[in-house]
């Protein structure tokens, strides 16, 4: 994956308010690291890490992102957060969503 072709929009929330976009910080990547683990064919270790040029600027709209520790169990609730589609081939969404999904482990 080339970084030059990838920009991350801190701050976003509703992707179609005009009023937000004085909240938005738009960071280019420098490097991204793919995970060592990955595998295309069956999707495991589906996760990049992406170095930033520069840092974003931490502030009321602006967070980091609190990562676990170890694996979660098999069982425990853990959140999606994005805006795409509920349903297959559906529209995706304007607003940021999040649902929670209970992990399964590698053998289900």
């Amino acid at each position: 994956t080339n970084p030059g072709a990838i920009t991350v929009v801190a701050g976003l929330h509703n992707k179609e308010l005009v009023s937000e976009s004085v909240r938005r910080q738009f960071l280019p990547v420098r490097a991204v690291i793919v995970h060592p683990g990955w595998n295309p064919d069956k999707l495991e270790n589906d996760l990049a890490i992406l170095r930033l040029s520069t840092p974003a600027t931490f502030n009321a709209y602006v967070q980091p992102a609190c990562l676990l520790g170890p694996d979660p169990r098999p069982g425990s609730t853990v959140y999606l957060i994005g805006w795409g589609s509920e349903m297959l081939n559906g529209q995706p969404h304007h607003v940021l969503k999040q649902a929670p999904v209970q992990v399964i482990g590698n053998c289900e």
